[in-house]
């Protein structure tokens, strides 16, 4: 235990502590103490020892022990049989843990997503009113034209709202227990809504422009 002590094939210091707790066999024991008459770096080694050994019995006695209806509270979980969810707690935890991802992964997206399909959207609206005169008279060429620039969008956002490049907490997203095709698919689907609800509002804004029907 100190750095005083050499090395020595002829001193018992691995010796001491076992010695110490009474675990050592009759006869290495009558060879540890024989020694220790003789060998004073031996002697300070067991009275550092000794010293530790008194420590933690003092620790051991002024620590509380647990109380007896803790330990049999705790034992009585142990014991207990797994409890089986109903299918409604089932249901009910499963969904509740899929809207909380579903939720989180708005601010994980990139602002750039948002912003971009939203200029977009707005200029395929913009050029369908405005910029080709044939199509405000042509609502089926309008409806084709808006559907073409809405998958087009929707296919960009896709492919920028995962990876190493793109996603700030993919090491935090590997590292949780929810399956990485779950956060995947809660992402996927918040932006393919925002890009739905926006060529809605893109075919509606047409729609009534064109002097037709919101259906």
């Amino acid at each position: 235990m100190t750095l005083q002590v050499p090395q020595d094939k002829n001193h018992v210091t691995d010796l001491l502590p076992a010695y110490i707790n009474g675990t050592l066999d009759g006869p290495t024991s009558e060879r540890v103490r024989a020694h220790l008459l003789d060998c004073e770096a031996c002697q300070s080694e067991l009275s550092s020892w000794e010293t530790v050994r008194a420590a933690v019995q003092l620790a051991a006695a002024v620590t509380p022990l647990p109380s007896a209806n803790v330990l049999n509270a705790v034992w009585a979980k142990i014991d207990a049989s797994p409890r089986h969810d109903s299918i409604w707690q089932w249901f009910l935890k499963h969904v509740l843990h899929l809207w909380l991802v579903f939720r989180r992964q708005g601010p994980l997206v990139h602002k750039s997503i948002w912003i971009g399909s939203a200029l977009v959207i707005l200029a395929g609206c913009a050029l369908v009113l405005f910029f080709i005169p044939h199509l405000y008279n042509h609502p089926h060429d309008a409806e084709t034209t808006l559907a073409l620039i809405a998958t087009v969008t929707s296919a960009a956002g896709v492919a920028f709202i995962y990876g190493r490049d793109n996603d700030a907490g993919l090491e935090i997203t590997l590292s949780t227990p929810t399956s990485i095709r779950i956060v995947m698919l809660c992402r996927l689907l918040l932006v393919l809504g925002y890009d739905f609800a926006l060529s809605a509002l893109a075919s509606i804004v047409v729609a009534v422009a064109h002097g037709g029907s919101l259906g």
